[in-house]
């Protein structure tokens, strides 16, 4: 049997439920704090691709494309007469430069066609998928347009 007043136990129920409302509020915090922790920008993170460019030391004049694919961009820039292609990764609206492979000159008129493979990175660190790419310049004036299928 209890023998507590109703005074007391009403006390008791408000002490109870002020305690769950603090718990709550800590646990509220928390997880906010958290969010924030793990959204916060890694040192090469930047606002647009030109920024990690310029930021990893890739010199360039010219952008010439950028091409989208799951969470990465295929950049083709250059610089006088060469071309070059890096890549970037996309995360949260910011840009991570992560390589650039080039050189393929856009003066190299002996030869129809000049080509350039590459394996580009998809990460910085080790284990990451490999974006295999062929790139060159035709130098043919009689083409006036290209479409690959």
């Amino acid at each position: 049997m209890d023998y507590r007043s109703p005074r007391s136990c009403v006390r008791h129920k408000e002490v109870n439920d002020l305690k769950i409302k603090v718990s709550i509020f800590i646990i509220l915090i928390l997880l906010i704090a958290l969010i924030f922790l793990f959204q916060k920008d890694r040192p090469n993170d930047y606002a647009s691709i030109e920024v990690a460019m310029v930021n990893s030391n890739i010199v360039y004049d010219e952008i010439y494309y950028i091409t989208e694919n799951r969470g990465y961009s295929i950049v083709f820039y250059g610089e006088e007469d060469i071309l070059s292609v890096g890549i970037a990764t996309k995360k949260r609206s910011k840009y991570q430069w992560i390589y650039g492979f080039g050189s393929k000159h856009f003066n190299e008129t002996e030869h129809i066609l000049t080509r350039a493979f590459t394996n580009l990175p998809t990460e910085i660190s080790g284990n990451e998928e490999l974006v295999s790419l062929t790139f060159g310049v035709i130098n043919d004036r009689d083409i006036e347009n290209l479409k690959i299928q």
